[in-house]
């Protein structure tokens, strides 16, 4: 993605393909958002754009530790674990955007480490 399509992206707006994060610290609610994304479509998470679409950007410390936290959520805390992809991107001298795709799942459904259920059947999340 190059700095303009990130603008096209953001001039769209949120809705259920594409959601806006000025940061993210909460592992459990970016595992809902990967869940929600791969159980429906795919979608896109702007990590660094506010929800207004104003677009402050992430230090190069909060990048390593968002990116940790990506990869930690991915693999740790949604069942089945899913594979993202990431790219930074400069949106300003010593700012950055993160761009976190979640494709489709193959696999669904997938499940955070919330409990779930259905009819009458109940789901525990998590990887245990």
């Amino acid at each position: 993605m190059t700095l303009a399509d990130l603008h096209k992206e953001i001039a769209l707006g949120e809705d259920s393909t594409r959601q806006f994060k000025a940061d993210l610290r909460n592992g459990e609610s970016l595992a809902a958002e990967m869940v929600a994304f791969a159980n429906a479509e795919g979608g896109m998470l702007l990590v660094g754009v506010a929800d207004d679409g104003s677009v402050p950007g992430l230090s190069q410390a909060d990048v390593h530790r968002i990116n940790q936290l990506i990869t930690n959520v991915s693999s740790q805390q949604v069942r089945s674990p899913l594979t993202v992809h990431t790219q930074n991107l400069s949106v300003q001298p010593d700012r950055l955007v993160i761009v976190l795709k979640v494709p489709k799942g193959i696999d669904k459904p997938y499940f955070d480490n919330l409990a779930y259920s259905f009819g009458n059947a109940r789901f525990e999340g998590g990887n245990g």
